[in-house]
């Protein structure tokens, strides 16, 4: 996430690590205290910066998981969304490139019932035919918007910095149109730090999303063997890394497993 004050390169990737570490993401119809009391341990809450709306750090991701064909069994990511929202989670993140991950979001939060409650996160990946063309940008939206059962949409990022010059204009019109309440970026890469710290002194931003910062070099080796040593240390995570990161899934993409080291910066 971004604020509006100008960012060393230091405090910019600090900020980076910390904000995909803590995933800052989360729902304003959520009410902590409501789910203490019933039994549940309320989630950690942070504030996003520009409106000190207080969310979850926790969300749960679609990428590959919630891509299922038609005809394959659902019922199961069904019952992970009820669980995750009957244990107080509420940001749910996804993308019109993860395939059926959108339809299956949008059917299982609205057969639940729980649509209002649900932060979504999305992205857009368009170009367009020619030099200000928003038209492939504005049929995307319609479809995700379609296909999750919804009017607006919690966050809408540009997806890995595509065509971001162009972009990042028509999402700051969806967000004074009132069909985006959040505009960000996206980019796993470290390589494109310098991007993205040129993107978020502009102030426009209010979400960043870098998951490449736990990965690369940080600028305090320390915090890095925090993250670390408090990753590590949560229960079931030693299983859960000895595991594929998408059991019987075959991805064909650049995401590798384990990821890459971060080029090294002169």
């Amino acid at each position: 996430m971004a604020s509006e004050l100008p960012t060393s390169r230091r405090r910019f990737l600090a900020g980076m690590a910390t904000t995909a570490a803590a995933s800052l993401l989360g729902s304003t119809a959520f009410a902590p205290g409501a789910f203490a009391q019933q039994g549940g341990q309320a989630p950690i809450m942070r504030p996003i910066p520009k409106t000190a709306e207080m969310i979850p750090a926790i969300g749960l991701g679609t990428f590959e998981t919630f891509d299922i064909r038609p005809g394959e069994t659902r019922d199961n990511v069904r019952e992970v969304i009820r669980l995750f929202h009957a244990r107080g989670g509420r940001v749910i993140d996804t993308s019109p490139l993860y395939g059926m991950a959108e339809v299956c979001v949008g059917d299982f939060v609205t057969d639940l019932g729980i649509s209002e409650d649900i932060f979504i996160t999305n992205k857009t990946w368009t170009t367009g035919d020619y030099l200000s063309d928003n038209s492939h940008s504005e049929r995307q939206l319609r479809q995700s918007r379609e296909r999750l059962w919804r009017d607006q949409i919690d966050v809408l990022q540009v997806h890995s910095l595509e065509n971001h010059d162009q972009v990042r204009h028509w999402l700051a019109q969806k967000k004074a149109e009132g069909s985006v309440r959040y505009i960000g970026i996206t980019q796993w890469s470290p390589e494109y730090y310098d991007t993205m710290e040129r993107l978020v002194n502009t102030g426009t931003l209010d979400f960043v999303d870098n998951m490449g910062a736990l990965y690369g070099e940080l600028p305090d080796p320390a915090m890095r063997k925090r993250m670390a040593d408090h990753y590590t240390g949560l229960a079931g995570v030693a299983d859960a890394l000895k595991q594929p990161p998408y059991p019987g899934k075959n991805y064909g993409g650049v995401v590798t497993w384990p990821f890459p080291q971060a080029p090294q910066r002169t």
